[in-house]
């Protein structure tokens, strides 16, 4: 939500701190802090790895660039940056896949965290402008151009980390960041420090990467990501990428997965996730029809790759681990007028045909 900025009064900082960290543990963040709306201090860092290409076909990102060079873009007049966080983790770790199943990214295992996000930061600027007479507020996600994480780093909530995300020491890096922009100074947080680099000497999430997309300097070259594969790119992906999904349909958790400092995070999120949603049969989301798999992903981050997407990464995996049980139903997509996929179904087919004449055969009795 957005209320018309206007100059608010001297606030009063005798316990104002405390008072805004209550509230956000009320709305269920995690963590919560703010600083000032100065300019980012990662600017330069995102501006040189969007002209190194590094964002591959998200091209939005490049033309927002320079609207992330300063919050008064997104909000005329901005005092303070609030950015909270929020842990995703989920009681129960799917680590294993069996049959023909994809695997889910953890955040996509429920409704869109985005909608979720926004009505909690609709809340909670309500009652800062109840606590600070004359307040204006909007509040953000994602899709706002904001380097979040160079912000919520600044706002002391955590580090980043060789994976590129944010880590915090007690909930690691399994967070969705929402943040208020106020057109008013908030007094210091006494109860803010900025979190030192924790990741020391350790190396296993670029270890861990099955495509080496995260490079030295706490870069990540998407073009090599798995999520970025399954997500963001559209059409063909290629068989030296599409043969390297690893079993996931939407999304990556790996790099997360090693971390030691999710090992050690407390569990229990608050984006309603489904056991159900962890992985999906590739099998199944091949035989839906367009309205029953627009139905099965509605409202959820699912429905950003789309039909046509899913479809496509499922054939990719069933490339992997089909079997000639599956074939007749990946043939029946090599036709297909979208070119992601029907490229998808014609590798799918060589993998599978090639494995079956490859197993030894069974000898007959005479």
């Amino acid at each position: 939500m957005t209320r018309s900025p206007e100059m608010g009064p001297p606030i009063n900082p005798e316990g104002i701190a405390e008072r805004i960290l209550k509230k956000a543990s009320k709305f269920g963040f995690d963590s919560a802090g703010w600083t000032k709306a100065s300019p980012p201090l990662d600017f330069v860092f995102f501006s040189q790895w969007l002209s190194d290409g590094m964002h591959g076909e998200m091209n939005y990102l490049d033309k927002h660039r320079d609207a992330r060079s300063d919050p008064n873009s997104i909000l005329p007049g901005v005092k303070t940056i609030l950015m909270v966080s929020m842990n995703y983790k989920p009681e129960t770790n799917i680590t294993e896949i069996n049959g023909f199943s994809g695997k889910i990214a953890r955040y996509a295992r429920g409704p869109d965290y985005h909608e979720m996000l926004w009505r909690k930061l609709d809340k909670f600027g309500q009652e800062l402008a109840e606590m600070l007479p004359e307040l204006s507020w909007r509040g953000i996600t994602d899709s706002a151009p904001l380097l979040e994480r160079g912000y919520a780093k600044r706002c002391g909530l955590g580090w980043i980390g060789k994976n590129t995300l944010l880590i915090n020491r007690q909930i690691g890096s399994f967070t969705v960041l929402g943040g208020l922009l106020l057109n008013t100074e908030l007094p210091p947080n006494p109860f803010q420090n900025e979190t030192p680099d924790s990741c020391g000497s350790c190396t296993r999430c670029l270890d861990a990467c099955p495509t080496q997309a995260l490079l030295p300097e706490r870069k990540l070259d998407a073009r090599q990501c798995i999520s970025y594969w399954t997500i963001e790119k559209k059409g063909e992906l290629g068989k030296e990428n599409g043969s390297r999904l690893n079993g996931w349909l939407f999304g990556c958790d790996i790099c997360q997965e090693v971390c030691p400092w999710n090992r050690k995070s407390k569990s229990g999120s608050l984006l309603g996730q489904k056991a159900d949603l962890a992985t999906l049969d590739c099998t199944e989301v091949l035989k839906m029809s367009d309205d029953q798999l627009r139905a099965s992903i509605r409202g959820t981050a699912l429905k950003r790759t789309k039909t046509n997407g899913l479809r496509r990464n499922a054939l990719w995996i069933l490339g992997s681990s089909g079997t000639m049980e599956t074939l007749s139903l990946i043939e029946s997509f090599i036709h297909s007028e979208d070119r992601g996929i029907s490229q998808a179904a014609l590798w799918a087919k060589e993998q599978i045909k090639g494995r079956s004449t490859t197993l030894p055969k069974i000898p007959t009795n005479q």
